[in-house]
């Protein structure tokens, strides 16, 4: 197993096998390398070949299914080598197609038109995998140079021309130390984080995405991980390990939080040296607990002495109106 994926509804699985035989929900099967399934219809997918052009494969005719080449380059651009898609993506609405090319393009095309109706050269090394978060603010790049590039995607007016949509670069993520490659990319549900699994390790790197700082450095099971996907609405992650096949799920450590059970409960950091007062945890029988009581009732209470006290913020409404002045002008006496 080298891919899989959570699903936002329970009891469905997509998973693609390392000998490149995706099989879509039992209805057809084809030699293919990364699949993509349209959003909102799981009977339409895109799906980049090795060594040809992607195509666009609807499966939800009576006869067979319809296939679509989609190119990789524009109509007006012309290229020495062969370029090819190496990975592709929908966008939320599934008009769309982001595609990752062999020399470093990041191609958006239409499946009303199949043509590429805007290209931004993001590196001169080939892009391997690529993923659009899921809120569709950000797409997420991994090429071959090692380093992993964090891209906002535009949400232009309907009237703006495609050549003209903006993918902003934001971050640019590696590895300075180790100079390790990444085999797979993923944002979270909320899009705040992007974790990547190493090739040949099995550490899994968790960055920030708005500052681009790294969190945390995940070392679970000793073997590589292939792929890695996070929960839609929860803080779990699950990976695939490359040597055993298992599936790997990982959930966050939540700490306890004791104030939301006890509003005058607090936290300490660290140890605090507690002075007890002289009579704090004494233990005191019931009769003498209630003697103490009635002698606390039977006592006066002083309401005429002035005190220096600050009365700011501290007015009551008097339940005699008519009396107020007088009360005020007999404590300022």
């Amino acid at each position: 197993m080298c891919r899989i994926l959570w699903h936002k509804k329970p009891l469905k699985l997509r998973r693609r096998a390392e000998f490149r035989l995706c099989k879509v929900f039992a209805f057809v099967l084809f030699l293919i390398n990364t699949p993509q399934i349209k959003p909102g219809d799981p009977y339409k997918f895109v799906a980049s070949l090795y060594e040809d052009s992607p195509v666009y494969v609807n499966v939800g005719t009576d006869k067979k299914p319809e296939i679509s080449t989609l190119p990789t380059l524009k109509e007006d651009e012309e290229h020495k080598n062969k370029v090819l898609t190496l990975c592709m993506t929908f966008t939320q609405s599934g008009r769309y197609v982001l595609s990752g090319t062999s020399k470093g393009a990041l191609n958006v095309i239409d499946l009303e038109s199949l043509r590429v109706v805007h290209k931004m050269q993001v590196t001169n090394s080939s892009i391997k995998s690529i993923q659009l978060g899921p809120l569709g603010k950000n797409v997420v790049l991994n090429s071959t140079d090692r380093m992993i590039r964090l891209l906002a995607v535009p949400h232009p007016e309907p009237t703006t021309p495609e050549e003209e949509w903006d993918f902003e670069v934001k971050l640019k993520l590696q590895d300075f130390v180790n100079r390790r490659m990444w085999s797979s990319i993923k944002l979270t549900s909320t899009e705040d984080y992007v974790a990547a699994t190493t090739f040949g390790h099995s550490d899994i790197y968790l960055w920030d995405t708005d500052v681009g700082s790294l969190t945390k450095i995940y070392d679970g099971p000793k073997e590589e991980m292939v792929d890695i996907d996070f929960h839609p609405s929860k803080s779990n992650m699950a990976s695939t390990g490359l040597d055993s096949g298992d599936i790997h799920l990982w959930e966050a450590e939540m700490g306890q939080r004791w104030s939301a059970l006890a509003p005058d409960f607090q936290e300490l950091e660290a140890n605090v040296e507690y002075e007890e007062r002289e009579d704090e945890f004494d233990l005191i029988d019931e009769a003498e607990q209630t003697k103490r009581q009635l002698d606390k009732e039977e006592e006066d209470v002083d309401i005429l002495t002035k005190h220096d006290t600050e009365y700011t913020h501290s007015f009551v409404i008097p339940l005699d109106l008519d009396d107020y002045d007088d009360t005020v002008e007999l404590l300022d006496d």
